[in-house]
């Protein structure tokens, strides 16, 4: 018996310590940390943020939209900046041709105005078209150069045809089961974060009359929805509010949700970082002139990086507990690896942008400041 007792002890020892480590090796390690790069002070709450490839757009309440130079985020100023006139600006997007803006009047009565997208803002002809809305606004997207879906929460989701951009017109409004927050075009689709109803999704493919495809509930709020840029992967992500961040499978066909991690507050919006492979040498060193020029110009170019997919980092704009990077391995999230606290409540993050070989991000967290933040490793 005590032979065996000798045995047992240090087997059972081993397997322990293999278990644990095992359930150690699961955990995300606190290799990254959020970086304040730079602020701009506004005159009023910063509401949303829309990023392209070359600038920074705010929406700002009574201050209206500010374009800022991505290639000059470190000491932002804004290289146009327009007043929403009659109203405070809530929501901002664009297309090819011009940007969308949300704008709010004080009461229940809103509209989506359109302003001209020059590649050079400054230099661009100053107009703005007005299509008035009966209902208040919590997202604006463009699709194409000839359509825009608006979210108004319980009132369902507004469709408005911009073939002629100076005069907006809505064509339809079509209610939802939940509270439609959040929007997501993929092709001729629609998803809409729908509130306590879930994800819904539409056929766009003749926009004034969608028609729903499916729908999959989720076990908190649906605020905001990305689709993973690869079409054959088919997964989406939610910001789910209490119940945090949800992955959800085959998001064209048959929904199901395929895994969650929660958050320390009400997670209200989201943006997909995905790694980045860069190919042999990172700096574009083959044709220096014309990377100069187009450095000057505004647009960074880095070696054109290959994203890979089923890994990187998921930014969370959490509400009051700020904003969470989540580590994603296999498509799925591992958990939080950093938090950026803020004083107001976080409410928007933009898609990244890469500039110098460094990924940045705007934030909207309904203070008076557009803050650029980075996620970088601890050294």
């Amino acid at each position: 018996m005590k032979t065996i007792n000798r045995i047992t002890i240090p087997v059972l020892a081993i397997i322990m310590l293999i278990v644990f480590c095992g359930q150690k090796s699961t955990e995300p390690e606190e290799t990254m940390r959020f970086n304040l790069v730079s602020s701009y002070q506004m005159d009023d709450s910063c509401m949303d943020v829309y990023t392209d490839h070359i600038y920074v757009t705010t929406a700002g309440n009574k201050s209206g939209i500010q374009i800022f130079r991505q290639q000059e985020i470190q000491v932002p100023e804004p290289a146009a900046s327009y007043d929403s006139l009659i109203g405070k600006a809530v929501a901002v997007d664009a297309n090819s041709s011009f940007y969308i803006i949300g704008i709010a009047f004080g009461n229940d009565s809103c509209a989506l105005a359109t302003y001209d997208y020059c590649y050079f803002p400054y230099q661009g002809s100053e107009y703005w078209g007005f299509c008035t809305l009966p209902y208040p606004i919590e997202d604006a997207k463009a699709w194409g150069s000839t359509y825009a879906f608006v979210a108004h929460g319980e009132y369902g989701v507004s469709i408005i045809d911009l073939a002629d951009s100076l005069n907006p017109q809505l064509i339809n409004t079509f209610d939802t089961p939940g509270e439609a927050h959040g929007l997501c075009l993929s092709g001729p689709r629609i998803f809409i974060a729908d509130g306590s109803a879930g994800i819904q999704h539409y056929d766009i493919s003749d926009p004034a009359n969608p028609v729903l495809i499916n729908s999959c509930d989720t076990p908190g709020e649906a605020y905001a929805i990305e689709i993973n840029p690869s079409y054959t992967i088919a997964k989406a992500y939610v910001a789910d509010g209490t119940a945090g961040l949800l992955v959800i499978d085959s998001i064209y066909s048959n929904p199901v949700i395929a895994s969650r991690l929660e958050t320390p507050g009400l997670a209200r919006d989201l943006s997909l970082n995905y790694e980045l492979h860069f190919p042999g040498v990172k700096e574009a060193s083959i044709f220096p002139d014309i990377i100069s020029i187009l450095s000057r110009l505004g647009t960074c170019v880095l070696n054109n990086p290959m994203p890979i997919w089923d890994r990187g980092y998921i930014l969370i704009a959490d509400g009051s507990a700020g904003f969470q990077a989540i580590r994603i391995e296999d498509y799925h999230p591992v958990g939080i690896t950093a938090t950026f606290e803020t004083s107001s409540y976080a409410r928007h993050v933009s898609n990244w942008f890469s500039c110098d070989n460094n990924m940045y991000f705007a934030i909207a967290d309904c203070s008076s400041e557009l803050k650029i933040i980075e996620l970088v490793e601890i050294e």
